[in-house]
């Protein structure tokens, strides 16, 4: 069965692979910004956001056979919670700060930026498995790295950034969803099961 898409369908990896981006960027400024020590903030934040998209990448890699719709409509969701849960993390870390316990704030970075990039990693799984997919994430990541280093953080808060990449997966999600498949030819009107050109018999 083949897919049939509008214009606006192979837009949807580039969309995603953004919103990796802003979304790894808008957590690393958060912790950065809490004066931790640059080198070991940095390799926290790179170690737990590429651990993040593996453990995404792995739970959503499908079985032997699977198309590459299946399993996707759950992964759009997590992505959207996910998302929708480190806006409100964020607001919540900017008005009251962090934790004084350290395990609690070790959850909070986790619920943060870990839990969005396991849900984005399954999204870009899934997506990956088109033939182009995988070179319009990378060039979404690219354009989302750009705009939220020269942009989104300079002028946003963090829980607008997070808000405008629960938009802008609602948007990647819709335009995903226009690529409608395509039904198989239907069978010739007479052939019937064990005449020629019917299932069961032979062709002229």
């Amino acid at each position: 069965m083949t897919e049939r898409g509008s214009g606006l369908a192979p837009f949807a990896p580039v969309l995603v692979g953004a919103v990796i981006a802003v979304a790894g960027m808008t957590g690393a400024g958060l912790l950065l910004n809490q004066g931790a020590g640059l080198l070991r903030a940095a390799v926290s934040i790179l170690a737990l956001q590429c651990a993040a998209l593996a453990a995404g990448s792995w739970a959503a890699e499908p079985p032997s056979g699977d198309t590459e719709g299946e399993g996707l409509r759950g992964w759009w969701v997590a992505s959207l919670l996910a998302m929708t849960l480190a806006a409100a993390l964020s607001a919540w870390w900017q008005l009251r700060g962090l934790p004084a316990v350290p395990m609690a704030t070790g959850a909070v970075f986790g619920l943060l930026v870990g839990l969005p990039q396991v849900a984005l990693g399954g999204v870009a799984t899934r997506l990956g498995q088109g033939a182009a997919s995988p070179t319009l994430l990378l060039a979404g990541a690219a354009a989302g790295f750009l705009l939220s280093g020269l942009v989104l953080l300079p002028l946003l808060a963090p829980p607008t950034v997070y808000f405008l990449c629960v938009t802008a997966l609602a948007a990647a999600a819709a335009m995903h969803a226009t690529q409608v498949p395509e039904a198989p030819p239907a069978p010739h009107a007479g052939a019937v099961a064990g005449f020629p050109g019917g299932p069961g018999g032979e062709g002229p």
